[in-house]
């Protein structure tokens, strides 16, 4: 969405729909690569959380957005972000699981 408004705001004034359109084109194998590294990471952590604590519940995805969360971080050398990197990830994996477990 944001890379669409970079686009569109940069663009000459007739070609500001093209502009997005092409900015976008630009950015879709970085965005797809990078939700690509989390959802193989969240997987991995997934499945050794469920090997480490021998259950099925809704703290197996928290606590691997946790590891997730920070491991991406750590990644992308953003120390002061690292910090509250894994209880933002936590937070809203646990809000999720919640409104699951709320609805079913």
């Amino acid at each position: 969405m944001l890379i669409s408004l970079w686009g569109f705001s940069f663009a000459f004034q007739g070609e500001r729909l093209i502009g997005a359109i092409s900015s976008i084109k630009a950015r879709a194998p970085v965005t797809g690569g990078n939700f690509g590294v989390w959802g193989g990471m969240f997987s991995t952590f997934d499945c050794a959380v469920k090997g480490w604590r021998q259950k099925e519940d809704s703290w197996n995805a928290i606590i691997s957005g946790f590891l997730t969360g920070g491991c991406l971080a750590a990644r992308s050398k953003s120390f002061n972000y690292a910090g509250c990197s894994h209880f933002v990830w936590a937070r809203s994996l646990g809000n999720l699981e919640l409104r699951v477990y709320l609805c079913c």
